[in-house]
Formats: C-alpha cells, sequence, structure tokens
C-alpha cells in the first residue's frame, strides 16, 4: 500500500496518479460534487486575461460600455470577483471595436 503525504498535509492511499502529482510539486484540484465551477479572477488576473490597462477598464465600466459586465459579484470586501463569462465578453466587444477601427482607416 502506498501512502503519499504532500506539503498540504492531504493524505491519499492507493492513488499512483495523485502520487505522480504530488511528485511534481502539483496540487490536483478534486470537484466534490462532480460540478465544474468557473473560474474566478481578481482585478489584477482579470486585466492580464484581456490585455486593457485598469484606467481603461474604469472608463469601459463607468461608460456602460459592455453590458455583461454590469452583472459582476462583489467579495465581502466589495472587489470585484471577475469570472470566464466576463473575460469573454470584453473580449468580443474589443474584437467588435477593432473591426470597426480597421473599416474606418480603410476608407
Amino acid at each position: 500500500m502506498t501512502h503519499c503525504k504532500n506539503r498540504f498535509n492531504f493524505s491519499f492511499k492507493d492513488n499512483k496518479i495523485l502520487d505522480k502529482f504530488f511528485k511534481k510539486g502539483l496540487v490536483p484540484i478534486i470537484p466534490l460534487t462532480g460540478i465544474i465551477k468557473m473560474a474566478n479572477y481578481s482585478t489584477k488576473e482579470f486585466l492580464r486575461k484581456i490585455g486593457v490597462s485598469e484606467s481603461t477598464l474604469r472608463r469601459w465600466l463607468s461608460e456602460n460600455r459592455i453590458p455583461q459586465l454590469n452583472n459582476v459579484k462583489r467579495d465581502w470586501k466589495g472587489w470585484r470577483i471577475w469570472q470566464d463569462e466576463h473575460v469573454e465578453a470584453v473580449l468580443e466587444y474589443k474584437n467588435r471595436k477593432w473591426l470597426s477601427f480597421k473599416k474606418k482607416g480603410e476608407k
């Protein structure tokens, strides 16, 4: 019987797949309910994913340019919790904006 203790003091017995994860220093994510949860991002992570500056995002929010961003949940501190659906909405908006800018430049 193999026994693997990782740095988080979880122990798994008889599971070679998990042993490989821990030996590489990785931590597997094991859903308890079988429901796949969407990833949550901090504002800093969100900005990296969408590729815009914080001032641009704040301007878009104040001007209500992307309606899907109105339903962003907040944590107990009042900070926004971004999800994949918000990333997709911003990237779609950026793509539309870029295409319209490109068409104007072609004339």
